[in-house]
């Protein structure tokens, strides 16, 4: 199994954080910015049905190996992420 990290840069139209891979169900997601970054399972995920990820926190997501996708209401954010 492989550990794959990186940092994506979220806009208010729904972007892909992490793809879906079967081989990876253990994700951590941290907002190291300044914006509230809402996520959700598909591209229809918006600042209203998403589940907020506030600034400076970090989200831990096991067995989850589907997509993950962010938004943010106004501006970018990045978000950095691991999945193994």
């Amino acid at each position: 199994m492989a550990f794959n990290t990186g940092t994506i840069s979220i806009t208010t139209t729904a972007t892909l954080i992490i793809a879906s891979n079967t081989s990876q169900i253990k994700r951590m997601l941290q907002n190291k910015d300044v914006a509230t970054v809402y996520i959700g399972s598909d591209n229809s995920v918006t600042t209203v049905n998403g589940f907020p990820i506030q600034p400076g926190e970090t989200l831990n997501i096991g067995d989850f190996n589907g997509t993950i996708y962010g938004i943010v209401a106004a501006g970018t954010n990045d978000i950095y992420f691991t999945e193994d």
